[in-house]
């Protein structure tokens, strides 16, 4: 799923822009970095540690952790990406 999420990332204008309008969190502006992204499970520390880690499926890898503004979540982006990536999937 992962590939699937990242090469959709790439190419997607949807999701594209979707992902320039998201911020990206430092270590310090997440509450708790030993919290973990709802969706993966994953620590944002160890998502922060791994950000510029190389792909294991090889081309880009949408790492890094993300706030959504109107509710305050916390995600990890990759989370994000699949999750999008999913949902256009679906509709179309």
């Amino acid at each position: 799923m992962e590939a699937e999420g990242n090469y959709l990332a790439e190419t997607d204008p949807m999701i594209v822009l979707a992902l320039s309008r998201l911020p990206s969190l430092s270590q310090n502006e997440i509450p708790n970095s030993e919290d973990s992204c709802p969706i993966c499970l994953v620590s944002f520390k160890d998502i922060l540690e791994s950000y510029n880690a190389p792909s294991p499926v090889g081309g880009s890898r949408v790492t890094g952790v993300t706030k959504v503004e109107a509710c305050g979540h916390v995600f990890c982006l990759e989370e994000c990406v699949i999750q999008m990536s999913t949902f256009i999937s679906r509709s179309r």
